[in-house]
């Protein structure tokens, strides 16, 4: 309801204020459970879960309004961004409250699981530039192009493990930032080892 009648919701709105751009915050998850990777943008939709259909729903509604109402519109489909604050919404939210909470993490399969995960602030600069272009009716995805493993994600956050079994998810994302390099001149500043550090020191 919120991702895809929520994104008609704010559309409306824009378009009725005036709106002079929409940026919006699509998923990488829209590629599915095992697309080419690096993942390109010309990769086949995929939605393999209720939470990727919802985003790529509001994806298309984004497109239908920069196409019939004429309010010019970037998808950004964001590979897990991070940082301080983040809500529980995504793995990183959960192994970060267990952390403050000073309780064990528990990983499905091996750890050996790869995600492309990026900073906020290079999250940010990539909606600035995005709403500050003349680019319109495209989507881009946005990542680190550099991805880790969960293993190396607990490494870092210095908690205590334990694993579970394997349940049907991703093996690995991995985004092709190539096309955000060209189209806006953007690429992340903040490393994951730094980016981790400043998550977790707030």
């Amino acid at each position: 309801a919120v991702n895809a009648q929520g994104t008609v919701n704010v559309l409306e709105a824009a378009r009725h204020a005036g709106a002079k751009r929409f940026i919006y915050a699509a998923s990488g998850t829209c590629y599915g459970f095992n697309p080419p990777q690096p993942t390109p943008e010309t990769a086949p939709i995929e939605c393999e879960t209720p939470y990727a259909l919802s985003k790529w729903m509001g994806e298309e509604a984004v497109r239908h309004w920069d196409r019939v109402f004429n309010l010019p519109s970037v998808s950004l489909r964001l590979f897990s961004p991070y940082g301080p604050g983040m809500g529980l919404t995504s793995a990183m939210g959960h192994f970060l409250k267990l952390r403050r909470e000073g309780k064990p993490i528990e990983i499905t399969g091996d750890g050996r699981q790869w995600r492309d995960m990026h900073y906020v602030d290079d999250c940010i600069e990539a909606f600035m530039l995005a709403a500050q272009s003349d680019l319109r009716d495209v989507a881009i995805n946005i990542g680190s192009g550099k991805p880790v493993t969960i293993n190396h994600l607990v490494d870092l956050l210095g908690v205590e493990r334990s694993y579970v079994a394997a349940r049907r998810e991703a093996p690995g994302t991995h985004a092709d930032i190539s096309l955000a390099k060209r189209l806006l001149g953007w690429e992340p500043k903040i490393g994951f080892e730094e980016g981790i550090k400043r998550t977790i020191s707030v």
